[in-house]
């Protein structure tokens, strides 16, 4: 790859992080760290997720609002058996 390509696509990704949002949510029932990771799997299935941190009780994604959204993320939660909202 030269040059030119590599700062094209550098310029995508830019762009495309650029219309990301993020969300967090408070996350209820969580007691570990198997937890978090159970939790984090779910969120990373989501179309256009990105899942900037999951610890006990609380989660960050960023997403692409025109592939999911924070609805969608709540409810992958609650499917575990926990509890989220946003915080």
């Amino acid at each position: 790859m030269n040059w030119i390509e590599n700062s094209v696509i550098k310029r995508i990704t830019i762009l495309l992080e650029s219309l990301m949002e993020t969300v967090n949510l408070s996350i209820k029932g969580m007691h570990c760290g198997g937890c978090a990771a159970k939790v984090s799997t779910a969120l990373k299935a989501l179309p256009g997720t990105r899942v900037e941190e999951v610890i006990v009780g609380s989660a960050r994604v960023s997403f692409d609002p025109q592939k999911t959204s924070a609805d969608a993320m709540i409810l992958a939660v609650d499917t575990l058996g926990f509890k989220a909202a946003k915080a």
